[in-house]
């Protein structure tokens, strides 16, 4: 069963509830690009994604980690897989062109 997490509010919703939330254009001048909910905090789910993006001045490299809103198991070994993951962590060269890591 799929969950997902307000990345404002942090509430988090079974996707039966998740579908019963209200719901607007995420463009009003394209709806081709449809619709997405919003949280009861009035947060919508599919646009300004929670992120943090920090570079190494000594290497380079990028880190950039995200809120996923759609919960994930983890994909590091000998990890609870009941444990949820609402964060990724990418680790990429200079260019962003190479990541280095990626985990939740």
């Amino acid at each position: 069963m799929s969950l997902w997490q307000c990345s404002k509010c942090f509430k988090i919703y079974q996707f039966v509830d998740y579908l019963k939330l209200e719901s607007i254009w995420i463009d009003k001048n394209n709806k081709d690009q449809g619709k997405t909910l919003f949280c009861t905090c009035g947060k919508p789910f599919l646009t300004d994604k929670w992120q943090l993006k920090t570079e190494d001045p000594a290497t380079g490299h990028t880190v950039s980690t995200v809120h996923l809103k759609l919960g994930h198991e983890s994909n590091i070994l000998n990890t609870d897989k009941d444990e949820i993951m609402w964060y990724e962590t990418m680790i990429s060269d200079k260019n962003e062109n190479d990541f280095q890591i990626i985990e939740r």
